[in-house]
């Protein structure tokens, strides 16, 4: 397995989720999301959420609702810990 990449699954306004392979550092996840102001929180025990820190400001529309938190524009999921094909 390359420890270069990652699988992430991409949630775009308006389209269906689905699984990419990105390098494995903050600048893919800073040009997936758009932005070089990016907020990562903790979702559950084993998943981070990545999105545009601006997003409110930027008046983006409202994405997705997790944890009645309103995610606007595009976001990532990715789970760090995981080694079976990510």
């Amino acid at each position: 397995m390359d420890k270069t990449t990652m699988n992430v699954l991409i949630i775009e306004p308006t389209k269906e989720p689905y699984v990419k392979r990105i390098p494995k550092n903050l600048d893919a996840l800073r040009k997936l999301v758009r932005n070089n102001d990016i907020e990562i929180f903790v979702y559950d025990t084993d998943a981070l959420i990545v999105y545009d820190n601006q997003s409110l400001i930027k008046g983006l529309p409202i994405n997705r609702y997790i944890d009645n938190k309103a995610i606007r524009g595009v976001f990532i999921i990715l789970t760090p810990g995981r080694t079976n094909g990510d």
